[in-house]
């Protein structure tokens, strides 16, 4: 016996053992026979509790969850009046057994009229078991997703702090902030601001802790261009750069952070790796009920027993546990060599999109 059940036994003993003696006690201060009063007062108390685990199991396995009420419902109807007719007729058989009652009709005439009196009284009594198992399965459910919600808080700042630190990583800053400095001494005044600006943003955007845990996919397009535009002042011909996303699918939710780990291996991988240009492409779909994002980058070849669960480094890693944890088996990531130099990754995700979107969308503003 597991140590929950014992324990839902125990504090169900406990719960009916209470209403078993305030009509047990009475009775043999009465003067009762203690055999009947066992039977006729205190059993059918005992008999709910050893029943009340059971019903509490229903309750959570048919918690009425949208979409299967109605199937929920008639299960704990049948459940209910199965249970009401089984406790008549057990409470009947034991009365019978210990000779505390006599069958004026017959035998199945007494179990049939048990029966059916305990019918409609054990829906009731049913009712409020699976009512308490109800509340108890909504607070689990509350705690679960309380712990989910922490685990991708968790997932969220490691992403964050992942993506920190590549943008703080010395070469990085020495590269752009070298840039930066050339583009100074050329009198590119304009350039110069506009690439410390990008650098803030992506800094700033790092460091933002009130950001969601899905974000519209133009946020993740726009966070993706600044850091592209300062790599591509840093790469100059050698970066070749195609972004191909659909204007329709800007209001898509994808996970916060979800394109820059990816853009960045591709760079740190692939084009850096290379002596003459490459091409990274980012291109996006929908397919059905799917958002497809693909990422491509010609470069150094994966290693033959590439594999994302072992091999991947930590923000792709974290990058895959967080896709898991918001959406389970509905999305993934595949990581393959395309041909001898280019690495495709391709991350398919649940279509969705924020609710303001889809009202706009459903009903345009017009404009006179």
């Amino acid at each position: 016996m597991s140590r929950n059940l014992f324990r839902q036994w125990a504090i169900a003993f406990a719960f009916w053992t209470v209403p078993a003696l305030l009509f047990t006690v009475p009775a043999l201060r009465a003067g009762q026979d203690l055999t009947r009063t066992i039977v006729t007062e205190s059993l059918p108390w005992l008999i709910w509790a050893v029943l009340t685990p059971f019903i509490l199991a229903q309750a959570r396995r048919y918690s009425l969850e949208p979409g299967r009420r109605a199937r929920d419902i008639a299960v704990h109807i049948a459940s209910g009046a199965a249970i009401g007719a089984l406790y008549g007729i057990m409470s009947a058989l034991f009365a019978l057994a210990l000779g505390v009652a006599a069958p004026e009709r017959g035998v199945a005439g007494m179990l049939l009229e048990a029966a059916l009196v305990w019918l409609p009284l054990g829906l009731i009594f049913y009712a409020a078991l699976a009512s308490v198992g109800f509340v108890l399965a909504y607070q689990q459910r509350l705690r679960e997703r309380d712990v989910v919600a922490a685990q991708l808080q968790a997932r969220l700042s490691e992403a964050r702090l992942g993506a920190l630190r590549m943008q703080l990583d010395p070469h990085f800053l020495f590269n752009t902030l070298n840039t930066i400095s050339m583009h100074v001494r050329e009198g590119n005044a304009d350039v110069s601001v506009r690439l410390l600006a990008r650098l803030s943003d992506l800094l700033r955007h790092m460091l933002d802790q009130r950001a969601a845990h899905e974000v519209p996919l133009g946020t993740e397009l726009d966070y993706v261009a600044k850091y592209l535009e300062i790599e591509g002042e840093r790469f100059g011909d050698r970066l070749r750069v195609t972004i191909d996303v659909p204007a329709a699918l800007h209001d898509a939710l994808v996970p916060n952070l979800l394109l820059q780990p990816l853009v960045e291996n591709a760079i740190r991988h692939g084009i850096a790796k290379r002596a003459d240009a490459g091409r990274l492409e980012l291109r996006a779909e929908r397919a059905g009920d799917v958002l497809r994002i693909a990422l491509r980058n010609e470069g150094a070849p994966l290693p033959p027993d590439f594999d994302v669960a072992r091999s991947a480094g930590i923000g792709l890693r974290n990058t895959v546990a967080r896709l898991e944890q918001l959406y389970g088996t509905a999305a993934s990531v595949r990581i393959a060599q395309a041909d001898s130099a280019t690495v495709a990754v391709t991350v398919e995700l649940p279509w969705h999109v924020a609710p303001s979107a889809m009202a706009a969308a459903l009903h345009p503003v017009e404009v006179p």
